[in-house]
């Protein structure tokens, strides 16, 4: 059979003798702070402001927990004008990709509202997977 020949509803397996699966492409810390910055705070980081990040990691804070210390800052919240309903809603947005539906939404409220506005608990159990 000619490459011509194959029907694009067919399936065809290709095995490489010799040659180690590729790894996993590893995360650079300083990359993705930057680019979370960039991202939830639209801007460049301000000079040292990714060191300070890193140092958090230095000091055995995982990147979820840099991750939700940006999240849950005075410049983020305020970014989404200090409202609950705004901000909550970014939140999951950022971090499921999708905004809430108006179930998860009530959801996050209560959330919020349980942690009595205490954003960094509140991102940091939107990061934990559903039991």
């Amino acid at each position: 059979m000619t490459l011509a020949s194959l029907d694009h509803e067919q399936r065809v397996d290709l095995t490489l003798a010799g040659q180690a699966a590729p790894a996993p492409t590893a995360v650079v810390p300083s990359a993705q702070i930057q680019q979370w910055i960039q991202t939830y705070l639209g801007r460049p980081p301000r000079p040292y402001e990714t060191e300070v990040w890193l140092a958090d990691l230095q000091q055995g804070k995982s990147l979820a927990d840099v991750q939700a210390g940006i999240l849950s800052s005075s410049e983020y919240f305020e970014r989404q004008r200090s409202n609950r309903d705004l901000y909550v809603t970014d939140v999951f947005r950022q971090l499921y990709g999708v905004p809430p539906t108006p179930a998860q939404f009530a959801d996050l409220q209560a959330r919020y509202d349980r942690a009595q506005g205490v954003r960094l608990p509140f991102v940091q159990q939107l990061q934990q997977p559903p039991r």
